[in-house]
């Protein structure tokens, strides 16, 4: 016959608490692993800048239209000179 003791107890209550203990443990890294699945798509594909935000390519294509009306404005102004001599 089997005695029931306070280090038995305690030793099944150790061997239950490390059960739970490791599977929360692989609870965790299940969730980590889908944190971190999840948190690395956001590195994937290409970065969407606006257009509005390329000044790089705004101020070149902004310049060069400033520079034909300029040249159109000035042609125009010699052409009705010449026209009117």
């Amino acid at each position: 016959e089997r005695t029931v003791t306070k280090e038995f107890e305690l030793l099944d209550k150790q061997i239950e608490l490390r059960r739970e203990l490791s599977a929360l443990e692989a609870q965790k890294v299940e969730q980590d692993e889908f944190f971190d699945t999840v948190s690395s798509f956001q590195d994937v594909g290409a970065k969407y800048t606006s257009l509005w935000k390329r000044y790089s390519i705004i101020f070149p294509i902004l310049s060069f239209i400033i520079l034909c009306i300029f040249f159109i404005v000035i042609r125009t102004v010699k052409f009705v000179n010449n026209y009117e001599a």
